[in-house]
This record gives C-alpha cells, structure tokens and sequence, in this order.
C-alpha cells in the first residue's frame, strides 16, 4: 500500500497528489491538471465528493481568446444530490 494512502475509522484518505493521479487516469482522461483542480475546488466549496464525478469538465471555444478551454459544468447527479440533501 502506499504511503499517500492511509485508513481513519472506517474512512479512507489520500492525498491530493494521488487523488490528482486517480482523476486523471480513471474520471477525467485528458484533461489538464488545472483542470482537474478547478473541479477539486468546486467539490471541496459544495460539500461533494470528486470520486462520485458531480460535475463535468468541458472543453469550450472562448472567442475573446481564440482558443479552446475548460468549464466545469454540474452533471445531473449533482442535482439529484442537492435535491436529496434538502429533504424537499
């Protein structure tokens, strides 16, 4: 086992450096580390997790720039767990 893995209760941690290598190979593939760390900062700002992939990053044309770059946009689970945490 590694050392950027360890268990506390029934909880197990990673570190970002891992869990950046995990996103990049398995959820995200492709997709720049920037990227990928926008999406870390959205999940850690609302509560979600990444590992479950709530949002999306989508490689969009910005006409100011005049190139391609990434949006994160929500998925549909992200909608279905906001509706399941309201209790609505």
């Amino acid at each position: 086992m590694s050392n950027a893995l360890a268990t506390q209760g029934n909880t197990l941690t990673i570190s970002e450096t891992e869990l950046m290598q995990v996103l990049r190979n398995s959820l995200y593939p492709g997709a720049s580390e920037e990227s990928i760390k926008m999406v870390l900062g959205y999940c850690k700002a609302s509560g979600f997790d990444p590992m479950q992939k709530p949002v999306h990053i989508v490689p969009m044309y910005d006409s100011k720039a005049k190139q391609m770059r990434d949006v994160i946009m929500p998925g549909v689970n992200l909608y279905r767990t906001i509706a399941a945490r309201s209790g609505c």
